[in-house]
């Protein structure tokens, strides 16, 4: 029987906690922090600066706020000590999904707005170092019959003069009975400025027929195409299943390439497999994408799916497809939290292979541990045992990055203070092998 390691944080079960608790590690040079006041806060993703410090986002829920589910952000130096914190938002929940770095130096970060049921909204909030608010902006579309659309965001992309926010929406051109959701690709200019799809400029919609169609993450390759990478459960054959989906637009949005071959090529026909993350792939594995997410069966038994595109991803050739881990069962786990429990995250090591991290429920039936597998060139899990951080709540992965040392950085969710006790954002610098150890 492979056997895991497991990092039992319950050793800190003070529900109150202070800011900065921290597990102290065998090395000055690794650590787990926990960050957030008295209320629930959750770690989503971070940002590496070239002074060595990081900026982590995510959402709070702070007992007795005027405000409901806020964003989260703190900045913190090399050792995981806060330089400052604060929290950004509007009324109503806000949903924090991605940071990135712009060009200038600043920080840009895509969120939702929550105001209603089924109405969600576009946020976008650019930040300076010092976590100084710059600049904000609110995009919510429309369904045919005028009333308020609901718009999911799951990443935001930099381009050249802007941005493109990824996500889906109901603002959907049909009214047939699938069509839920189509590709929801806003562009933005560099002051957050919206083009309007209205002007010919920029398309905000792709769809195809009669499904719910999620965009992931988008790529510029160059000014006139675009490559879009998400999931779609359109009809293929007598089939209606959830499946990887890539598709190109042009210079205006408008799609050059709807992915549709694709589809008959990547997946399994009798289960659903939902994209959470997509990179380009280092040399050493051979120029393309690497996309990553869930493989979900029938009996809600999950697996972790990659797919290996190539570099040109409507080329003839092979497509590589690998399931390495085996991750529960997720068919208990609250609605509420799909989307945190099907995110996955693939690291291209600079040494070669890659790190997997992924939610998992197959150490124990009753909670959700993080995750971190190695993986070689081909997406193979090495013989290195894989390591699972947790304790006796759920735990969800957030983000991972490699340092220039070769140390590991992930920042996620755990929960403090047993099963049902409050959720904080946990931010951990392992060594090369993802371990608090030499």
């Amino acid at each position: 029987m492979m056997r895991v390691y497991i990092l039992l944080l319950f050793l800190i079960v003070i529900v109150s906690c202070d800011t900065g608790n921290t597990i102290d590690a065998p090395s000055e040079s690794y650590f787990v922090k926990f960050y957030g006041e008295d209320g629930d806060h959750q770690g989503v993703d971070f940002v590496v600066n070239g002074d060595g410090s990081f900026v982590l986002v995510g959402n709070e829920r702070v007992l007795g706020a005027p405000l409901s589910q806020q964003i989260f952000v703190v900045k913190v130096d090399g050792q995981g000590m806060i330089l400052k914190q604060g929290s950004f938002g509007l009324a109503g929940d806000d949903f924090v999904k991605d940071i990135e770095l712009t060009p200038d130096g600043n920080i840009i970060i895509a969120a939702e707005n929550q105001k209603n049921v089924n109405d969600k909204d576009v946020y976008l909030i650019t930040l300076s170092q010092d976590l100084s608010l710059l600049n904000s902006k609110q995009v919510g579309l429309k369904k045919m019959d005028g009333q308020e659309s609901d718009e999911e965001v799951n990443s935001v992309t930099i381009i050249q003069n802007g941005y493109i926010v990824s996500g889906s929406t109901t603002a959907v051109s049909t009214t047939k009975q699938n069509d839920i959701r189509d590709a929801l690709h806003l562009r933005f200019n560099n002051t957050l400025s919206l083009v309007d799809d209205k002007s010919g400029l920029w398309k905000h919609t792709s769809g195809l027929d009669n499904s719910e169609d999620v965009l992931i993450k988008m790529f510029e390759v160059n000014p006139f195409t675009y490559y879009g990478f998400g999931y779609t459960n359109t009809q293929r054959g007598t089939v209606l299943d959830y499946k990887y989906w890539a598709f190109s637009l042009g210079a205006s949005g408008l799609p050059t390439n709807n992915g549709s071959d694709l589809l008959d090529v990547i997946g399994d026909p009798i289960q659903d497999e939902k994209l959470s993350n997509v990179i380009e792939s280092p040399l050493q594995s051979g120029e393309g994408f690497v996309l990553s997410g869930v493989k979900r069966n029938s009996a809600g038994e999950s697996h972790s799916f990659i797919v290996k595109l190539q570099k040109s991803i409507f080329a003839s050739g092979d497509v590589l497809e690998k399931s390495p881990t085996n991750l529960g069962d997720f068919s208990n786990v609250a609605n509420a939290n799909e989307r945190m429990v099907n995110q996955t995250r693939m690291l291209p090591l600079a040494g070669g292979g890659f790190l997997l991290l992924t939610n998992s429920n197959s150490v124990s039936y009753d909670n959700l541990n993080i995750s971190l597998t190695k993986l070689d060139n081909n997406f193979s899990v090495t013989t290195q045992i894989p390591i699972f951080f947790g304790g006796a709540g759920d735990d969800f992965n957030g983000a991972i990055k490699e340092l220039s040392d070769g140390k590991i950085v992930i920042v996620g969710t755990m929960t403090l203070g047993g099963v049902s006790g409050q959720t904080k954002m946990v931010f951990m610098k392992l060594n090369s092998n993802g371990r608090l150890q030499e």
